[in-house]
């Protein structure tokens, strides 16, 4: 979780940069400062607010650049349908800048020498989205994700019954339905409008993609709207660095602190430490932020490779105690370290071992 709030706070942070031309680490302590101070001092109430407000722009803001990015697209007199078939015809990259920006980066896009970016199954050395993913993530990531988050589990657990936690896990789902329309649209959108971003060397491609999204509104979207937008942004960046912070503070000051040191804290003694776990832990956070740059890779691979790496052994725990009885503790927290540990071993491996098999160069497989 901590990697992931440096992650958004660097994210944040090229906006800022792109949109003011702030110094980028000056940006990661500013976004790491407004946001934690909101969780630090106002706790799980604040964060579920602050999420219930922001979700409702962010899905507005997101369809409405969506929808204005296919208009661009379709030109004077041409329809939203009209703008969404040239989004196709332009993603298929058959033909003019858009197949030679393909054909430039074929073997860093997809491990080979061509390259369909509307294909659901790509081949199994993709770097990104491997065709074996399709089900390994999906019972590994996925599970996580939805079920073992902390992010999850801290709101149902702060429910008002049953029910609403059961309701707000539905809903939840509902909405990862329509992100599609709000996150990949997008992105096919900006290779539509503006191709040449893949014509540069591949090492200017992957900030340029990170950037994209704010270019979009910059370009797109009205001056009042764009605000609202921007808005919508940072309040997602706010809500995320939030629920990190409530939900590792709680882990470290109840599951650790108070369990391991201090049996007997009361309330007063909990929060104070609660509210020092947070401050350190924002600290380590805008610390990394500044250093996600540094890694080489986009934003969307470092976030999803941290994934890659932890999420399995968790996911493999919980389908197992509810497949078999008999599963234990120390079963379980054997399973985790040494599931992380050779995650860790296969990473190096490939990093060191120049004859490994391709198939193992995807963070997914």
């Amino acid at each position: 979780m901590l990697f992931r709030s440096a992650a958004v706070l660097y994210g944040g942070a090229l906006a800022l940069q792109n949109l003011f031309g702030w110094n980028l680490w000056f940006a990661i302590i500013v976004l790491g400062i407004v946001a934690g101070m909101w969780a630090i001092y106002g706790g799980l109430s604040s964060v579920a607010w602050s999420d219930l407000f922001t979700v409702v722009v962010m899905i507005l803001g997101g369809l409405t650049v969506t929808v204005l990015g296919l208009d661009a697209l379709a030109g004077a007199g041409g329809t939203l349908f009209d703008g969404f078939r040239i989004m196709i015809e332009r993603n298929q990259a058959t033909t003019g800048v858009w197949a030679e920006a393909v054909q430039s980066n074929a073997q860093n896009l997809a491990g080979q020498d061509s390259y369909n970016r509307l294909a659901v199954f790509q081949p199994v050395t993709h770097p990104i989205v491997p065709a074996i993913s399709l089900a390994t993530l999906t019972f590994s990531v996925s599970i996580w994700y939805n079920v073992l988050n902390q992010f999850m589990i801290q709101r149902v657990l702060g429910a008002k019954n049953e029910y609403h936690a059961r309701m707000g896990i539905v809903m939840a789902g509902w909405i990862k339905v329509f992100l599609p329309l709000i996150t990949v649209l997008p992105g096919m959108i900006l290779f539509a409008l503006h191709p040449e971003i893949l014509l540069g060397p591949w090492n200017d491609v992957k900030p340029a993609a990170d950037k994209g999204y704010v270019q979009m509104i910059q370009s797109l979207v009205p001056a009042g709207l764009r605000g609202l937008l921007l808005a919508a942004l940072f309040g997602a960046i706010q809500s995320t660095v939030n629920s990190v912070l409530n939900s590792t503070s709680t882990v470290s000051t109840l599951d650790i602190y108070r369990r391991m040191f201090r049996p007997q804290a009361d309330d007063k003694h909990l929060v104070r430490v609660g509210v020092i776990s947070s401050t350190v832990i924002l600290a380590i956070a805008i610390v990394l932020g500044g250093m996600v740059g540094k890694l080489g890779g986009s934003l969307f691979e470092y976030i999803q490779s941290l994934y890659a790496f932890f999420a399995p052994p968790f996911a493999a725990v919980f389908l197992l105690g509810i497949a078999w009885r008999r599963i234990n503790a120390v079963g379980a927290f054997t399973a985790v370290v040494v599931g992380f540990a050779f995650g860790i071993a296969v990473k190096l491996y490939v990093n060191f071992v120049a004859s490994h098999p391709a198939w193992l160069d995807p963070y997914a497989n």
